[in-house]
């Protein structure tokens, strides 16, 4: 009986493990590449996109105004310098954060 679990342990369910746990880095940089393209063309094409992204730019306009209030303080009369620094900040926030949601969701 234990004979037969352990076989199945490692019968075709594993053999995507096993096939991609001999890809060179570089195969499966490709292979990851490959697989986030098809994604994108996909999730682009479908309806879920335009319902998605304008939930997203409600919450990142949130995001923004809640950030923005707590690093510059309400009230505050800005310069120009200080505004600029602020969007280059939330730019590279948002950007780290698209590419470990697209990891997490494609990986």
């Amino acid at each position: 009986m234990q004979q037969e679990e352990s076989k199945g342990a490692t019968g075709p369910s594993n053999s995507k493990h096993n096939a991609t746990a001999f890809l060179s880095s570089q195969q499966a940089e490709l292979l990851a590449e490959s697989r986030r393209d098809k994604f994108l063309a996909e999730f682009t094409q479908s309806h879920k996109y335009v319902e998605i992204r304008s939930r997203l730019q409600e919450a990142i306009l949130l995001l923004g105004v809640e950030k923005f209030k707590r690093q510059m303080g309400a009230g505050k009369p800005l310069d120009a310098a200080t505004k600029n620094k602020f969007k280059a900040e939330l730019y590279i926030f948002l950007q780290k954060k698209l590419k470990q949601y697209l990891k997490e969701a494609i990986g």
